[in-house]
């Protein structure tokens, strides 16, 4: 309930013969996995420190499934879910990652974006793609996607809108 586990399949999904799991004795939830090279994966998730209180952290994993490095991408006294990883590797030879996640405090909130050029060593600062009133008990999720025909990523989240919960893109 602690780890994630990850598994390899080599042959298209027949058999799953290679597994690693990933935990530091804290929750790790909310996973987020992407190829970020043909040797590399990526792997977001949330590390929780207490109830209500998540950060966003980044595991990246060689081709054979061995823990490469730790980072954690954002660490603040906000909690941190939904993070939704994505790479532009299907038109750049040297592909960024790029992160949405959800940010909640007492009194907002917000859906935030960062950028990686350096598979997950590093990240930018946050960007705010939209911020709005925090309601009890909702939950906000997020989903990002790359468009290698149109070079354009698209970022999905739920935010309210009037009395219930919608979808909305950017």
């Amino acid at each position: 309930p602690r780890d994630i586990r990850v598994r390899k399949s080599s042959d298209r999904g027949l058999t799953w013969s290679d597994t690693i799991a990933l935990g530091d004795g804290h929750a790790w939830t909310d996973p987020s996995l992407r190829l970020l090279s043909d040797d590399t994966a990526g792997l977001a998730f949330v590390k929780e420190w207490d109830p209500g209180d998540g950060d966003i952290h980044f595991v990246r994993l060689s081709a054979d499934l061995a823990s490469d490095a730790a980072f954690p991408v954002a660490l603040s006294r906000s909690d941190q879910r939904s993070p939704s990883l994505v790479t532009d590797r299907a038109a750049y030879p040297e592909a960024y990652a790029y992160i949405a996640y959800a940010e909640r405090t007492a009194a907002a909130s917000s859906v935030e974006f960062r950028v990686s050029p350096d598979f997950g060593a590093s990240w930018s600062r946050a960007a705010t793609i939209d911020s709005f009133p925090a309601l009890e008990g909702m939950d906000v999720g997020t989903a990002a996607a790359y468009d290698a025909d149109r070079n354009a990523l698209h970022v999905a989240y739920t935010r309210p809108q009037g009395t219930s919960t919608g979808i909305v893109v950017a």
